[in-house]
């Protein structure tokens, strides 16, 4: 179900549920969230942001008070404003992701549509009611509703409708839109509550009137059917039996206006305020103060994406609030010292804590109570624990066992009880009450207060007791630094080691309910035992370290091991896949102080190293305190997309728009220096830094290539031709995205790498070589002959010289001769300017032919608007000395389109020839030539008011051309059109069609 919390106000305030997610948490656990904070210094158009959704293709999209962006859980990529001109500076107010891909986007200025990269965009006059919008919300008919300052409307096959009128709603200024259960969409308006049901009827709805008034700013219901209504003055909840509550500041809210109330899929409600965010748990507010100022002054808008990453939109940015998976215990918290050694959890819930150097600790309802201490030497440095069946605890100190019961120490075994050794390090409690104690010195059996002992001389295969573990069918597996054993029927069973078989540390025991037994070694990794097979697995097939302290299985098929270097999790679905030869490698998931450890070495002092409680909890112990982790944040196994965002080639980015370059995409590089960049992203939110790449280019990488975090692939000098890159990806727990995404791109060559252009240099090298072959051995033959022909041939020469002289340059000399001579026989100045002026008539038609040719082949007047001024000039000076005015209708606006010189020349002369018709033949006082640009088509107009001529005259050809003027427009595909008739002047239309961007008409 869609909702949207439009928020208004501010602040920021963190609360934190236990993994039960219904009560709440002690109050030194109000920590338990991480948040991460983006800001405009990260790309984010303003850091005030308003609204928050995620549309089908995995993007994350943010509206703000200043603009649009797109996150990748990375960077932000800003809504280009030229594709949408409105959202530029444009306050966003809502923002809706629809089942069909749409992402509509709501603002101060209407309603916008992004699909397919298009934006459409919709205001009053598309039967909005108003043009502010409030709200957006679809509906799971499927039906888009929209909330605006004006009504409600509704947006159903393509158009809005109005579904209110004056006096129907409480009021027409819609703040908040909520759809319940049963379809009922619920109306939020400033000054009351309505709802529509589903046969359309319209009510308003009584708020308790025992509440303040003031605006309702938003409403949400929850899944137990209660509603939830957000107002100025305070909460209001509407049960599902008729009680209604109203929360104000007296009932613990942080403070008011409340902005948003939303509730996320574990069922907890959130309410955002202005001084805060709280939460509702069991009919109370929980809160706690926000003393790092984590979200700025205001939260405007709450989101929970596909992975349950629950993102607050705030006036300080956005922020990211998900559950710690640590929770630290250290002396900060009240425990007496960090160094922890061994840890466990009694029925009652209690967590009982041994610390080297602080005794004994008691963990309960988030208070940490240390116990009273035995006297004797060492009696802080505690070391191992077990739980007594018959209540209690037993404690393995530095100075022998201890029985711990009612709050006091009340037993103590020493060496001189028969232990052999007094630093117990590990203990066991089988089902018959039986006590095995493990030391460096071996293993004692006490049975009713009375110690067996067993060493490397009687059945153990080491000396050093290090994990000792118990199962339903009376086996005692007794785990040391020379091997594992089993005690079964009163007897030591040693499991071969070696040789591909168990490893001789054994340091960690683990049986799960299938029977199988894990193994946790020092250096050899860990081993699984099962229906009487061994399998090793190691840092080389993936495991992420060769010692394993200790082993604990979650309820999700986990199992979680504690090292020198932190804590890591495997699967054991793949570890039983890798045994039965499906898989090659494991995916294993390391935590360390990045991931909020305060310690990566864990302890192996003692046992237990790690144990599972009754609240879903694991829990180690370290150097540094104790560790707790939440493994309800379970494993990410969503198979997020992995899309490709930008593709450049040389420089130049090929493709970079609002949506992501999936499967198929095929794009054209122009020749350069073959070097391309794929930047690429895996659409996962949980821990982005943390997804992992892999990529190939087809043609250049022979395999895969492990890019690690990187997100950018680089390839430089590539040959051209087509390449096909493909990239996969996995997210934090190491799920791949096999799948991935692909994009192929064509780097064109240069005309020289072109194979016609190899091959005809290779034919004229050839070519080359052969007539430079024949022409020395021509050269050789004729060696003899070169002095006799040398005479004939310079006399050859000579003549042919003569020849050219006589018959070019005499004629012209001649004639050049011949026009002085005429000058000098004019008797008269008036014969003299004659003459003249012939002479400058011929040299300025010389001239101005020489500039029509310059300008026909000059490749720089190639342009439209270049043609339109040589044309208007040539008209403006054709007529200057004639008695007919010129005319000229130009467009103001000329697109930048290119003009072939063949189409230049042809409608050139094709005007040229018009117009000098209209001063020869027409007897028009005025010429009037005219551009009208439609359709791609350039059409040139030359009208005169002369006398005009019949259509069908015989005179036509000889006084005007025009089928001369149609072959040269049929040349460069157009069309000549004649308009003419006695009396009435003539008309005549040069039409071309023009190649390049479109244009408007101009007409």
């Amino acid at each position: 179900m869609d909702r949207l919390g439009p928020g208004l106000a501010v602040a920021g305030l963190i609360f934190w549920l236990n993994p039960a997610g219904r009560s709440i948490a002690a109050a030194s656990d109000l920590d338990q969230y991480d948040f991460q904070a983006w800001q405009s210094d990260e790309g984010l158009p303003d850091d005030t942001v308003n609204a928050i959704a995620q549309t089908d293709d995995g993007y994350l999209w943010v509206g703000t008070r200043r603009g649009l962006a797109r996150f990748d859980g990375v960077s932000f990529m800003r809504v280009d404003e030229k594709a949408a001109p409105e959202l530029r500076d444009g306050r966003i107010t809502a923002l809706c992701a629809s089942t069909d891909g749409s992402l509509w986007i709501g603002c101060t200025r209407g309603l916008f549509r992004l699909k397919s990269r298009v934006f459409s965009h919709f205001t009053e006059t598309n039967g909005l009611p108003g043009d502010q919008v409030r709200c957006v919300l679809q509906d799971r008919q499927g039906t888009l509703w929209v909330g605006t300052a004006g009504g409600l409307a509704r947006y159903v096959n393509g158009e809005f409708t109005s579904v209110t009128r004056p006096n129907e709603l409480a009021d027409m200024d819609v703040m908040a839109l909520c759809e319940d259960y049963y379809g009922t969409l619920w109306i939020a308006t400033r000054h009351g509550l309505s709802r529509l049901d589903q046969d359309g009827k319209e009510k308003d709805i009584d708020l308790p009137p025992e509440a303040p008034g003031g605006m309702l700013t938003s409403v949400c219901d929850d899944q137990d059917g209660n509603l939830w209504v957000g107002s100025e003055t305070g909460l209001y909840r509407l049960g599902t039996r008729g009680d209604r509550k109203f929360y104000g500041l007296k009932d613990g809210l942080p403070d008011i206006p409340v902005n948003l109330v939303y509730e996320d899929r574990e069922g907890r409600v959130w309410v955002g305020t202005v001084g805060g965010l709280a939460c509702m748990t069991d009919g109370r507010v929980t809160v706690r103060p926000d003393r790092e100022g984590a979200f700025g002054d205001s939260i405007r808008a709450m989101f929970e994406d596909r992975e349950g990453n629950l993102w607050v939109g705030a006036k300080g940015g956005l922020y990211r609030l998900n559950s710690k998976l640590f929770t630290i215990y250290g002396p900060p918290q009240g425990l007496t010292y960090d160094n922890v050694t061994s840890v466990c959890e009694d029925k009652a819930g209690a967590v009982w804590v041994a610390t080297w150097g602080g005794g004994l600790n008691r963990l309960e309802n988030g208070t940490i109570t240390p116990c009273a201490l035995p006297g004797g030497n060492g009696h802080d440095l505690a070391l191992s624990l077990c739980l007594s069946r018959e209540g209690g605890l037993w404690v393995g100190m530095a100075d022998g066992l201890y029985r711990f019961k009612d709050g006091r120490f009340t037993r103590h075994y020493s060496t001189a009880d028969g232990l052999l050794d007094e630093a117990v390090r590990v203990i066991y409690e089988d089902p018959r009450g039986a006590l095995w104690i493990g030391t460096r010195r071996g293993l004692n059996l006490m049975r009713d207060g009375h110690f067996e002992s067993y060493d490397t001389s009687n059945g153990l295969p080491g000396r050093a007791v290090q994990a000792i573990c118990g199962n339903t069918r009376g086996d005692i597996w007794i785990g040391t630094d020379g091997g594992l054993t089993r005690w079964r029927a009163g007897k030591f069973t040693r499991l071969a080691t070696g040789n591909g078989r168990c490893a001789d540390d054994v340091d960690a025991l683990h049986e799960d309910d299938g029977q199988t037994l894990w193994i946790g070694t020092k250096g050899g990794g860990l081993d699984r035992l099962k229906a009487g097979g061994l399998t090793t697995y190691t840092t080389r097939q993936g495991l992420f370290s060769d010692d394993d302290f200790d082993i604990v299985e979650d309820d999700f098929g986990g199992l979680w091991m504690s090292c020198r270097r932190g804590i890591f999790q495997v699967r054991k679905k793949e570890l039983d896949e890798y045994a039965e030869g499906k898989i090659h490698v494991l995916t294993c998931r390391r935590y360390g102080k990045a991931d909020g450890l305060i310690s990566a070495q864990c302890s192996d002092a003692a046992k237990p190293g790690g144990w599972k409680g009754r609240d879903w909890r694991l829990w180690f112990p370290t150097f540094r305190g104790l560790v707790a982790v939440n493994t309800r944040i379970r494993p990410n196994d969503k198979l997020e997309p992995v899309v490709i965002e930008k593709v450049v080639a040389d420089g130049r980015t090929l493709r970079q728009n609002g949506s992501a370059l999936h499967e198929g995409p095929s794009f054209t590089a122009p020749p350069g220096h073959g070097e391309l960049e794929f930047h690429y992203a895996m659409l996962s939110y949980r821990e982005p830094e943390e997804c992992r790449y892999r990529f190939k280019l087809e043609g250049v990488d022979p395999q895969w290539v492990d890019a690690g975090a990187r997100r950018v692939a680089y390839y430089n000098h590539l040959r051209p031709g087509r390449y096909r890159f493909r990239v996969v990806a996995c997210n934090e727990d190491g799920v791949w995205n096999q799948v991935g995404a692909g994009v192929s791109v064509a780097l064109s060559p240069h005309f020289w790498q072109t194979w016609w252009f190899v091959g005809l240099t290779g034919a004229a090298a050839v070519s080359g070589i052969v007539v430079t072959v024949r022409r020395n051995e021509k050269r050789k033959a004729r060696h003899a002959l070169e002095r006799l022909e040398q005479q004939h041939l310079i006399e050859r020469e000579r003549s042919r010289i003569a020849k050219d002289i006589h018959d070019d340059l005499g004629a012209s000399l001649t004639r050049m001769a011949f026009l002085s001579e005429l000058v000098k026989t004019d008797e008269t100045k008036e014969d003299v300017d004659a003459h003249a002026g012939k002479i400058a008539a011929t040299a300025r038609e010389t001239v101005s032919a020489l500039d029509e040719i310059v300008w026909a082949v000059n490749p720089h007047s190639d342009t439209l608007d270049s043609l339109l001024q040589y044309l208007s000039h040539y008209a403006n000076k054709f007529l200057e000395e004639t008695p007919v005015g010129c005319r000229l209708e130009i467009p103001m606006d000329i697109p930048s389109v290119r003009v072939t010189a063949e189409v230049r020349h042809n409608l050139f002369l094709v005007v040229k020839e018009a117009l000098n018709n209209v001063v020869k033949h027409s007897g028009a006082t005025e010429a009037r030539l005219r551009v009208i640009l439609r359709e791609a088509t350039l059409r040139v107009e030359v009208a005169d008011n002369g006398q005009g001529f019949a259509a069908d005259s015989t005179v036509r050809q000889k006084r005007s051309g025009l089928d001369n003027m149609r072959q040269r427009l049929e040349v460069i595909g157009g069309a000549l059109e004649v308009e003419t008739r006695p009396g009435s002047g003539t008309r005549i239309v040069a039409q071309a069609p023009l190649t390049g961007a479109p244009f408007r008409d101009s007409a």
